[in-house]
C-alpha cells in the first residue's frame, strides 16, 4: 500500500494544529488571571473544558457506524474543524469573561477532539506494515513542529497584540484541516440509522477488558503517569509572578520544552526501543519522578530555562514507553482500535483529574508540597509495574 498523499497532508495538518494550539498556552491563563480567577478556579475550568478528550472512544464509534452525507470521515473532519474554529473565534469576540467563556472553549476542544480521533481512524484504515511508520513520523513530527513554533509566537503575540488576537489566530488554525477535508477522497457509505446498541456493546466489551488483568494495572500506571499535570498551572504562575518572566520568555520556555521532547524521541528511538518493555517502563517512571523533583532546583530564570529543556527530554522518554506498552497490551484483543482509544482516554482522564486536584492542593499546601506529593504519587508506579505479567522482562 502506497502512502495516500492527501491523507498525509491531512495527518500533517491535524497534528501540526494539535501542537500549534499551544499558541494560547500563554494567553489563556493570563486572560483568566486578568478576569480575576485564582489558580484553583483556572484548574477547575481547565478540567471541565477538557472533558471532550475523555469521550474519544464514543466519537470514534459514532464515526465508524454513522456516515454523514455518505462519508464516515471527511464530513466529520469538516464540521468538527468548523466547530473548533467557531469556539475560539467566540472567545475572541466575547466582551469579557463569563459563563460563555467555558462554553466556547468546551466546543473548541470538542471540535478538535473529534477531528483528532477521526484522523486516527483514517490512519488506521489506510496503514499497512510499510506505511505505519511514515504516518506516525508525520504525526509526531508535525505536532512537535507546531508546538515549537507556537510557543515563541504565542508569547510574542500575547505581549504585542493581546489575548483576543491570539484567540482569533488559534481559531484560524482548524481551517487548514477543514480545507484539506474538502479535497480528501473517500468512498461513500449507504445512509443508515445510528446503531446505538452496537456502539454501546462495543464500548462495553472494551471497558470490560480494560478493567481486568494486566490492562487494569496498566490503566492505573497511565493515571499515575499524568500526576505531573497537577502543578503545570501553578508552575506557570510561579515563573510569571515570582521569577518575573514576561510573555515572550514564557512562550520561549514552552518551545524549548518541545525541542527537548524531540530530542527525547530521538534518544528513545536510538537507545531504548529494543529494550524489553518492563525495563523501559521502569526507566520511564524513574525519569518521571526525577523530572518532578528537579522542579525544586528552579530558583531563577536561568535554572527555569535549563530545567524546562531537560524536563522536555525526560517527558518523552517517559511517554513513549507508555504508548508502546499500550499498543502491546491492546494487540491481539480483536478490538485494538477501540481499546487503544479507551486507554488514551484513561490517560486524558488522569490529566484532567490531576489538573483539578492540583489546583486545590496548591491553594492549601503551596507549590513545593504539591511537587513533593506529585513525585511520591509517580513513584507508586514502580509498585504497579510488578503487577504486569504479560510484558517481556
Amino acid at each position: 500500500m502506497r502512502v495516500n498523499r492527501t491523507l498525509a497532508e491531512l495527518t500533517s495538518a491535524v497534528y501540526f494544529i494539535q501542537g500549534a494550539l499551544g499558541l494560547n498556552n500563554v494567553a489563556l491563563p493570563l486572560y483568566l488571571r486578568h478576569a480575576g480567577l485564582e489558580i484553583r478556579d483556572m484548574t477547575t475550568l481547565s478540567s471541565i473544558v477538557s472533558l471532550p478528550w475523555l469521550l474519544k472512544p464514543i466519537f470514534a464509534a459514532v464515526s465508524d457506524t454513522f456516515p454523514i452525507l455518505g462519508y464516515r470521515r471527511k464530513t466529520y473532519v469538516f464540521f468538527a474543524s468548523a466547530l473548533s474554529a467557531w469556539g475560539w473565534w467566540c472567545m475572541a469576540a466575547l466582551p469579557s469573561f463569563s459563563a460563555m467563556t467555558m462554553v466556547c472553549i468546551f466546543l473548541a476542544n470538542a471540535g478538535f477532539a473529534i477531528t483528532d480521533v477521526v484522523t486516527d481512524g483514517l490512519i488506521v484504515e489506510n496503514s499497512d506494515v510499510h506505511t505505519t511508520q511514515t504516518y506516525q513520523s508525520l504525526s509526531w513530527g508535525s505536532r512537535s513542529l507546531g508546538a515549537i513554533v507556537s510557543g515563541v509566537l504565542g508569547g510574542w503575540i500575547t505581549y504585542k497584540f493581546g489575548f483576543r488576537t491570539v484567540f482569533f489566530l488559534t481559531g484560524a488554525l482548524p481551517l487548514l484541516s477543514l480545507f484539506i477535508s474538502l479535497v480528501f477522497k473517500e468512498n461513500r457509505y449507504p445512509k443508515k440509522k445510528i446503531a446505538w446498541a452496537g456502539i454501546l456493546q462495543a464500548l462495553a466489551k472494551s471497558l470490560a477488558i480494560t478493567f481486568k488483568g494486566d490492562l487494569f494495572w496498566f490503566s492505573l500506571l497511565l493515571l499515575l503517569g499524568t500526576v505531573s499535570a497537577s502543578f503545570t498551572t501553578p508552575l506557570f504562575f510561579y515563573f510569571r509572578d515570582n521569577l518575573g518572566m514576561k510573555e515572550t520568555l514564557l512562550g520561549t520556555i514552552q518551545s524549548l520544552s518541545w525541542i527537548g521532547a524531540v530530542i527525547g524521541c530521538v534518544i528513545y528511538y536510538r537507545f531504548m526501543r529494543k529494550i524489553p518493555l518492563r525495563k523501559t517502563l521502569l526507566i520511564a517512571i524513574l525519569m518521571d519522578v526525577a523530572s518532578t523533583l528537579l522542579c525544586f532546583l528552579i530558583f531563577n530564570r536561568s535554572s527555569a530555562i535549563a530545567l524546562s529543556f531537560v524536563s522536555g527530554i525526560m517527558a518523552y522518554i517517559t511517554l513513549l514507553p507508555l504508548m508502546a506498552a499500550a499498543a502491546k497490551l491492546a494487540h491481539g484483543t480483536g478490538i485494538e482500535s477501540s481499546l487503544f482509544a479507551i486507554l488514551m482516554s484513561v490517560r486524558n482522564a488522569g490529566v484532567v483529574a490531576s489538573t483539578f486536584v492540583g489546583g486545590y492542593v496548591h491553594q492549601a499546601l503551596g507549590l513545593r508540597m504539591l511537587i513533593f506529593i506529585s513525585a511520591l504519587a509517580s513513584a507508586v508506579g514502580l509498585l504497579v509495574i510488578r503487577k504486569l505479567r504479560t510484558l517481556p522482562v
